[in-house]
């Protein structure tokens, strides 16, 4: 989930001479009026947040909800990788590195619930305290 945080501020796509990570391209897709990334603005400024809650669920162990909240901060970070490809702008490593995190969390999510679900069916579930 650190990955998550850490990729946002690399810099995904070059305009000119500079750099621009993903914060610096949605906020001057707004300045030039492109309302429509007004929702996945909001939600991209929650991925912080997602993080610090799945950080804070697994030392909680509360294992389903944390592979619920990394799988979808997993898709939203794939998606906006995505869309930046698709735009076909000068991409940066910020974007590649998106992709390849926002993968790996959703492949973390599922093993986390896949793990969640084998603890909870083992050999040992439901047995009495004198092996009966």
């Amino acid at each position: 989930m650190v990955g998550s945080v850490v990729v946002a501020w690399l810099p995904w796509f070059r305009s000119g001479q500079e750099t621009r990570n993903s914060y610096e391209a949605l906020r001057s897709a707004q300045r030039l009026g492109i309302d429509q990334l007004t929702p996945f603005r909001v939600v991209w400024f929650l991925v912080p947040v997602a993080a610090l809650a799945a950080i804070g669920l697994l030392a909680l162990t509360h294992r389903r909800s944390a592979a619920a909240v990394v799988g979808a901060t997993g898709v939203v970070v794939v998606a906006a990788a995505v869309s930046v490809l698709i735009v076909g702008v000068d991409t940066a490593a910020g974007v590649w590195s998106a992709l390849i995190v926002g993968i790996v969390a959703v492949i973390a999510a599922v093993a986390l619930v896949a793990e969640g679900v084998r603890s909870s069916t083992g050999p040992d579930r439901g047995r009495t305290q004198g092996g009966h």
